[in-house]
């Protein structure tokens, strides 16, 4: 919804009202959640199970948005070695508790309730961080011109956020109207692997957002960008050409032998793939610069782009006109 950003860019303008600001953010946050948890509540589902798990997974997903929120203040004060390690923690036993219970022939329910349980200790340890740190929220630091001021600064990035979803997502939709379901399975498979990637381009992002928030250089800018894409590619280039070359075979590998039929679609993601990780790392370092209408202004022009291109490429190519319709419109955008 915008909100990390808006923390970030109302902190470093006055670091005494983090606090504030992030009381604000979680305050929005659980509203969200309640009505998020409510309308899923009574949806009208026949499975029993599956609305329980549907619950489950929207509040565990709630908290996780909480989760990111104390995460933004601690970027913003330049103090997440603490967060670091809660989150590299829980994702670990989270993990491991999750998939043993699933292995132990417990359920998808049960795995679902150790993914909530996992993201409520983060949740808490998250809390103890930020009070460590001198940025704990509380009820009494919600004041309405912080509330008002974080909502204002969350329109643009929000909206970037919203468009970035279609702009991403829409060649799943594209083959779905085709009716070739294991097509859409094929191509959902190489893209999940393409997207399970980014969690190294995120936590450099991340740890930049720091030095990028505070330099008053734009030559300084310049320098941490340079070494921010510098240090992804000695990453990110072999891994492009691995799931080019050999993107079939690592989706077997992962997947099931069925699944490298989606190895056509690696070689357009693996360039979507770097378009991607350099497009992250532009769009933060704008954002932190306070350009949100130039980066809103970008989403938008590539979500024009996709909604153009995405259905002919798609119904002459499928799953590789897919590839090639992510990668065209995340290098538009990036450019």
């Amino acid at each position: 919804f915008g909100f990390d950003m808006a923390l970030i860019q109302l902190g470093e303008q006055n670091r005494n009202r983090v606090s504030d600001y992030l009381s604000s953010s979680l305050a929005l946050r659980l509203a969200i959640g309640v009505v998020s948890v409510a309308i899923v509540t009574v949806m009208p589902l026949t499975n029993p199970d599956a609305r329980s798990l549907l619950v489950i997974m929207t509040v565990a997903l709630s908290l996780e948005n909480l989760s990111t929120g104390i995460r933004a203040s601690a970027s913003t004060v330049d103090r997440q070695r603490g967060a670091a390690v809660v989150i590299i923690v829980q994702r670990l036993v989270t993990a491991v508790v999750s998939i043993s219970a699933l292995l132990l022939g417990f359920g998808v329910i049960a795995m679902g309730v150790a993914y909530l349980v996992g993201t409520a200790i983060g949740v808490v340890s998250l809390l103890f961080v930020a009070t460590r740190i001198g940025v704990a929220p509380h009820v009494r630091n919600i004041h309405r011109d912080s509330t008002i001021a974080l909502c204002r600064k969350a329109v643009l990035p929000g909206m970037a956020n919203i468009m970035n979803m279609p702009t991403a997502r829409l060649d799943i939709v594209a083959l779905e109207r085709r009716g070739n379901q294991d097509a859409v399975g094929y191509f959902g498979a190489a893209f999940q692997l393409v997207q399970t990637s980014l969690f190294v381009s995120d936590s450099l992002i991340r740890a930049a957002v720091p030095a990028l928030l505070y330099a008053k250089e734009p030559t300084r800018v310049g320098e941490i960008v340079r070494a921010a894409l510098a240090t992804n590619s000695v990453f990110y280039f072999p891994l492009a050409v691995a799931l080019s070359v050999r993107g079939g075979d690592i989706l077997a590998l992962l997947f099931g032998s069925a699944f490298a039929e989606g190895g056509k679609a690696m070689p357009p993601l693996a360039i979507g793939l770097l378009a991607w990780i350099t497009l992250s790392l532009l769009t933060t370092t704008l954002l932190t610069r306070h350009q949100s209408k130039d980066v809103a202004w970008c989403a938008a022009l590539a979500l024009v782009v996709k909604l153009i291109i995405v259905w002919p490429l798609v119904n002459t190519w499928g799953i590789v006109g897919a590839g090639v319709s992510f990668a065209i419109a995340f290098t538009v955008q990036a450019a």
